[in-house]
């Protein structure tokens, strides 16, 4: 999961009224839960014992529970850039669950990541032998501090201060304590590539004191924070992030001991749409499919090997509807070229197929495989990547995680957000999912905001076809949590269209923001009369939902489109006892429920146009659904009575 970045980032260029597009951290708040003494979580049941060699590179979706105790620091795939393999594990200035912790501005001990205990007293294969200083045991991990810049710009994470630092210590048995054995003070990653060449920088720690070699070691890291102060709502969030990856302690190493043989990915499975990491089913064409996908590929060995890849697509029943062999190709060595794999049939193979075009909701799994020769090597996790390709009745450009908060900071009364997307048929929009994030003292909870859509115009959104009555409010439904706002009535769209938000008032209301897909030429604000397009690179975590494929509220086949497209409910809501539905296919069937799904009244209508009683019914939420004369086409409205 993703969390959060820190320092404001100001993106911005010149309007009418004031104003400046901001990226800050994510969520805020409260809430530090306790810990036992050696930082076990209270009512935990089982404490795993291991053996060395103990590795973790974070490729796994989670925490192993098997080798760490608590969930405070979590697994990542977007943040720290151009890790050693894929994943890494954050620790910055909030809880598991999203929540800051409840020291304000000195410097505090924040996320706690505890190993599982590791067996320093002996190793039992191949068989039973005691561990000695002699043994050259070595405990290793690659660190980097937050901040570094974006690959199309603007910084990942903040810059922990000198005030800040990572902190690893070792548990001691016979005195039942923790000893500090390194630390780094915060620092820019930048200045940590001019001092050394690299970003990833790699502690190399000698175990040699037999004060740890017992069957209870266990090892913790730690970050200190120290929050940046703003007096603006809705700004103070997390901070101060620092990433780790390729946690390693094994005997018979040495100093200069740099290289594990081990090939790996680097990033996460993108979407093999151009446009979308999820669609509406009924809207997918295969002309969205993309021409290459991409898989970076690193060696952390200390020679050039030979590698193979494949990938290959799985449908919900388990069938496999695409493979692609890549063959064996040589892979140059990291930590002695800082090259990746570069051979188009690895690091960009391509997308020589596309997904069945029927309109049913589905999913695939798309499985990335890379093995050093045949039978792969010593570290086989960091070998496969997968993204979930979804087709359902939402558009989606973000993958569901945020790297940073994005906003709007203004001296106006109002300022709008539009997000474009193309239909590519007649649909229904019923609702918008949104991440908002979490911030202290739950600042954003109280800013009002309205649901609001718009053609498209010359230079953006255009006339605006919808606006809330009522104001809604910003929620947080928890890491990485969608909310799901319905709209006050459905509103019927076709072709390019603008969906967002209008704010009320110029605080920072904080929406989720990906930084791992880059759809800014699809973002516009306005401050004023004009709109201007994003000037920061990423994908604004909202989600439109439209009319479903199947069910009540589902359309039968394409021609359902002519429904969708012209059928109209007016006024809605209506508080004078009847409305009209006009630009009916005559002859068609109307059947108006009541929201438990009870009928109250069917009418079989003979024109396009015809007004209905509702003068009877108290005020509440009801639906009418529309067949065709045909009766193979189906459509549901909404209809408010106020």
């Amino acid at each position: 999961m993703l969390r959060a970045v820190c320092i404001i980032m100001l993106c911005s260029f010149a309007v009418c009224i004031q104003a400046q597009e901001v990226l800050v951290p994510l969520w805020g708040g409260v809430g530090n839960e306790s810990f036992e003494r050696n930082g076990q979580r209270q009512g935990q049941k089982q404490l795993y014992s291991h053996n060395i060699p103990f590795f973790d590179d974070f490729s796994q979706a989670t925490l192993d529970n098997r080798r760490w105790c608590n969930p405070q620091s979590l697994v990542t795939n977007g943040w720290g850039l151009y890790p050693p393999t894929l994943g890494v594990a954050l620790l910055d200035a909030v809880d598991e669950n999203g929540n800051l912790y409840r020291h304000s501005s000195l410097p505090f001990s924040a996320d706690t990541l505890l190993s599982a205990i590791v067996r320093l007293d002996s190793v039992f294969y191949p068989f039973a032998e005691s561990i000695s200083p002699a043994d050259s045991l070595y405990f290793s991990f690659f660190y980097l501090p937050g901040g570094k810049l974006g690959e199309s710009g603007g910084r990942i994470g903040d810059v922990p201060e000198p005030q800040d630092s990572l902190v690893l210590d070792f548990y001691v048995k016979s005195s039942d304590c923790w000893v500090t054995v390194w630390s780094s003070p915060g620092i820019s990653p930048d200045n940590l590539y001019r001092q050394t060449g690299v970003y990833w920088q790699r502690a190399m720690i000698p175990v040699t004191d037999t004060v740890y070699m017992t069957d209870s070691f266990r090892f913790r890291f730690r970050n200190i924070c120290s929050l940046d102060p703003s007096t603006t709502p809705g700004i103070i969030a997390n901070s101060d992030q620092w990433y780790l990856d390729c946690v390693f302690l094994d005997r018979y190493r040495s100093f200069d001991d740099v290289c594990e043989r081990d090939v790996a990915f680097v990033h996460q499975a993108r979407s093999l749409l151009k446009n979308y990491c999820a669609m509406p089913a009924r809207h997918y064409r295969r002309s969205e499919m993309t021409e290459n996908t991409s898989a970076l590929i690193t060696n952390r060995f200390s020679q050039t090997v030979a590698s193979h890849y494949e990938y290959y697509v799985i449908s919900e029943n388990g069938d496999t509807v695409h493979y692609y062999d890549g063959g064996f190709q040589n892979v140059p060595s990291f930590p002695a070229t800082g090259e990746y794999q570069s051979d188009i049939y690895h690091a960009a193979p391509p997308v020589a197929f596309a997904f069945p075009a029927d309109g049913a909701k589905t999913s695939y799994r798309v499985v990335h495989v890379v093995k050093e020769g045949v039978l792969g090597d010593d570290f086989p996790r960091n070998d496969t990547t997968v993204f979930l390709q979804v087709f359902d009745d939402y558009f989606a450009y973000d993958d569901g995680t945020a790297e940073n908060g994005y906003g709007l900071t203004s001296t106006s009364s109002n300022v709008f957000l539009a997000c474009a997307f193309q239909l590519n048929e007649p649909d229904t929009l019923l609702s918008v999912r949104m991440f908002f994030n979490h911030v202290r003292d739950d600042e954003n909870e109280n800013m009002p905001f309205r649901i609001a859509v718009w053609r498209a115009g010359s230079n953006g959104p255009g006339e605006r076809i919808y606006r809330d009555e009522t104001a809604r409010h910003p929620a947080f439904a928890g890491l990485n949590s969608f909310v799901e706002y319905e709209l006050e009535y459905p509103v019927p769209l076709n072709g390019l269209v603008y969906i967002g938000i209008e704010q009320e008032g110029g605080d920072y209301i904080n929406i989720g923001f990906d930084r791992n897909y880059n759809h800014s030429d699809r973002l516009y604000y306005r401050i004023g009369s004009e709109w201007q397009r994003a000037s920061v690179a990423g994908s604004i975590m909202l989600r439109p939902c439209f009319v479903p494929f199947s069910g009540s509220m589902g359309i039968g086949n394409a021609d359902a489109g002519k429904i969708v497209n012209i059928a109209n409910i007016f006024p809605n809501p209506t508080s004078i006892g009847r409305f009209t539905v006009e630009n009916i296919v005559p002859g068609s069937l109307l059947t108006l429920c009541d929201s438990r799904g009870v009928v109250l009244a069917t009418y079989r209508v003979c024109q396009p146009v015809c007004t209905l009683p509702c003068s009877d019914l108290p005020r509440g939420v009801y639906f009418l659904s529309i067949v065709a004369p045909s009766n193979d086409t189906r459509l549901v409205r909404k209809l408010i009575v106020r």
